[in-house]
């Protein structure tokens, strides 16, 4: 009979093994959802004229950041960054960030 800490060990073993297993199957789909983060944005684009900026700002929106952290990230001022989100939000056709964050998950959602 195996004693108690190697048993242990053993099963330990194993269910990182079913973890590691897991995760290769999750990697993946990740990655293919980042295609299709970067096919929606580049869609998006094309349909409505975005500038680079704009482009970077829909991204950056989608990813959660408020105003200040966009700017951070940007290396501009927080009054580029709401400049950038009005003109933006006036090319998607919506009122504010929410309805922006919908429309490109709308896109992604629709094609998973």
């Amino acid at each position: 009979m195996l004693p108690a800490a190697i048993f242990l060990n053993l099963i330990t073993l194993a269910k990182l093994r079913k973890i590691e297993c897991l995760l290769n199957n999750i990697v993946p789909a990740s990655k293919s959802w980042d295609v299709l983060y970067e096919e929606r944005l580049n869609q998006l684009s094309q349909q409505f004229g975005l500038s680079d900026k704009e482009r970077e700002i829909a991204r950056q929106l989608y990813e959660g950041k408020n105003n200040y952290e966009i700017a951070q990230a940007l290396s501009v001022a927080e009054n580029t960054v709401k400049s950038h989100n009005y003109r933006l939000y006036k090319k998607l056709g919506v009122d504010n960030r929410v309805q922006a964050v919908n429309l490109i998950r709308e896109g992604i959602n629709h094609r998973t």
